[in-house]
């Protein structure tokens, strides 16, 4: 499969389903949207409700992660 953007999900039980599809491991990284979209930058919803974008700088992902077993 070949992805050309950054997937969101909207919310840490979203990404928690998402992620049991590929393993019981999961790491949740959260991402800060609001203060991305303010700067100016892009968030576009798929039709099937996931979130998208061309790219996340570092200064927008929460570097504390959740960690879902």
């Amino acid at each position: 499969m070949s992805r050309n953007n950054v997937h969101l999900s909207k919310d840490e039980e979203t990404a928690i389903n998402v992620g049991k599809r590929k393993s019981s491991n999961i790491v949740i990284v959260k991402i800060k949207a609001k203060e991305f979209v303010n700067d100016g930058n892009k968030l576009f919803i798929s039709k099937n409700g996931v979130y998208l974008a061309d790219f996340i700088p570092a200064k927008y992902i929460d570097v504390t992660p959740i960690y879902i077993t």
